[in-house]
């Protein structure tokens, strides 16, 4: 199957001119075509799998076929991010995706697929690549892109190899793969799984996940469901860090200048629910009721991880990671399960670099008990839109920088709100 053209613009976001790039090699089942990717491009398809799962209990699925439009496709329990390649309705598996951040083939139901949030919806983390001379013999190399001499309408770009490597066959296999792993630098906290075809099973390729630890980014770090634009009003909920706080949209409650949570009543019949069946062996993945011992009561999780007879669970409210006990985690009603999750997580670009002190984290964590409502601004259209927000104090128009924390941590100042 071909592959889709691409451009210089592409490339040089991977691989800048006149310059040495290390790139990690992937498996493939492309002729003479390999699929390369840089370690921070590798650590954004990690993080973003794992954002895409938890968000997708709110996808809508995808009911028409639209070429090259990006979905959601959920693969042996894992999430993947595919361009729709083609549609026949006149076999089985009528729909045949390419997973753009691996560079495979995928046939499967185009209702087996499902519309992604447009923040997920930016160019493949992997570049399509040819060698000029041979193909090295280890999957982490150097390379620099031979832009006058590559064909980009073919779907892939001619390649130096900065490495005195001998030559791997022409159509290198998983064995070869699987043995040279180990010059994978994120390999220590990696693992190799099969993902099958599933109208064929021994159609096969590796691909590397993350083996998540507790204080890991599947266990800490998570999105939203709920689409934010810019200029929504919002309502802290949890603080990390600047790279990592946690938000619910908010909207306007009468004239009275209060602002409360969108789903505010999904939050207050969870809290006020009295059926309290307890959950059957919970399940990574199943929407479940907690009792809280942090916050003294209710609230929707999803369960992360099992430690044998405790659970780690993400509260889909909140944003907090909590870790219980199973004689408190209940059912939870169908209804109750519909809104997903309804916190994004965003960062303040501005404040990156900052330390985060014991009063700041106190200031945060008081914006989130008095429900202090902001205004968040974003640029719409980068791939990176809500790591790199700016929060607006709805009521003195300042946003939250350097000063800003300087003015609310002082200790001249007696109340911050």
């Amino acid at each position: 199957m071909a592959l889709c053209p691409i451009t210089s613009t592409q490339v040089l976001e991977f691989l800048p001119l006149n310059t040495w790039t290390e790139v990690s090699l992937l498996p493939n089942k492309f002729i003479n075509v390999f699929f390369v990717t840089t370690k921070d491009k590798m650590d954004k398809i990690m993080n973003d799998m794992q954002l895409i799962s938890l968000s997708s209990s709110s996808f809508n699925k995808v009911t028409q076929f639209e070429r090259l439009k990006i979905v959601g496709v959920e693969i042996e329990g894992e999430w993947f991010r595919g361009k729709l390649i083609s549609f026949n309705e006149f076999v089985t598996d009528n729909t045949i995706i390419q997973l753009i951040d691996y560079g495979q083939i995928y046939k499967t139901k185009l209702e087996n697929l499902f519309e992604l949030p447009y923040f997920f919806t930016y160019d493949p983390l992997v570049l399509p690549v040819t060698f000029q001379d041979f193909i090295p013999n280890k999957t982490i190399f150097s390379i620099k892109p031979l832009l006058a001499e590559s064909n980009l309408h073919e779907g892939a770009v001619l390649v130096d190899v900065n490495c005195n490597d001998t030559k791997l066959d022409n159509c290198i296999n998983e064995k070869q793969l699987l043995e040279s792993k180990k010059d994978i630098n994120f390999a220590n906290d990696s693992k190799m799984i099969s993902v099958k075809n599933g109208h064929d099973k021994n159609e096969s390729s590796l691909y590397p996940f993350r083996t998540f630890r507790k204080d890991s980014f599947i266990s800490e770090k998570k999105l939203n469901n709920v689409q934010l634009k810019n200029e929504d009003y919002c309502i802290l909920t949890y603080f990390e860090d600047f790279t990592s706080l946690y938000v619910g949209k908010a909207i306007k409650c009468g004239n009275n200048g209060s602002y409360n949570f969108f789903e505010y009543d999904t939050i207050f019949n969870t809290a006020n629910s009295t059926d309290k069946i307890l959950k059957y062996r919970p399940v990574v993945g199943d929407k479940v009721k907690v009792f809280s011992s942090q916050k003294d009561g209710l609230y929707r999780a999803k369960i992360l991880k099992n430690f044998g007879g405790c659970y780690d669970v993400f509260y889909m409210d909140f944003g907090n990671i909590e870790r219980v006990p199973s004689n408190c985690i209940y059912e939870l009603s169908d209804e109750l399960k519909k809104p997903g999750v309804t916190v994004s997580r965003i960062g303040l670009g501005d404040l990156k670099g900052i330390e985060t002190t014991h009063q700041i984290k106190d200031m945060f964590q008081r914006f989130c008990d008095v429900r202090k409502p902001f205004m968040i601004e974003f640029n719409e259209n980068s791939k990176d839109c809500l790591t790199n927000v700016k929060l607006k104090d709805i009521e003195n128009g300042s946003y939250i920088n350097s000063k800003y924390l300087m003015k609310h941590t002082s200790t001249q100042t007696g109340n911050i709100i």
